[in-house]
């Protein structure tokens, strides 16, 4: 799935009015596949196994205005449950899921923008992955 940086943005959702609060420069999803051993170390020379749950996590970079009008962490704040959007290259939101925010890193810079990022953890499927 490719997806342009400039389309993916953090930002609040209430009742039909999106509010943005940052511009992603990039992303990176990950999604895996849990492994189950089938056989037991006793019973065969080699490992087998079958698949087991699968999981996703998101990583974004972001950039942000240095104002007063907007904290990102206030918005955004560990162990939140949030919901994840991403467009693709249609235009439309294609990737859709919700997520436990993890991680939150803000490096503030002399200047008007200051960068960070977000780790999110999937919390159920990954929609249209």
């Amino acid at each position: 799935m490719a997806t342009k940086g400039h389309d993916i943005i953090i930002g609040t959702m209430n009742g039909t009015t999106f509010t943005a609060i940052a511009a992603v420069k990039s992303q990176s999803i990950t999604t895996q596949c849990g492994l189950i051993e089938k056989a037991s170390a006793t019973q065969q020379e080699w490992e087998e196994y079958v698949s087991g749950r699968k999981s996703w996590s998101l990583t974004v970079s972001y950039l942000v205005l240095n104002d007063a009008t907007c904290n990102i962490e206030d918005v955004l704040k560990i162990g939140t449950k949030v919901v994840l959007m991403m467009k693709g290259r249609t235009g439309v939101y294609s990737v859709k899921g919700s997520a436990i925010v993890t991680t939150c890193k803000q490096d503030f810079q002399d200047g008007n923008l200051s960068q960070g990022s977000y780790q999110f953890k999937g919390s159920g499927p990954l929609q249209g992955h």
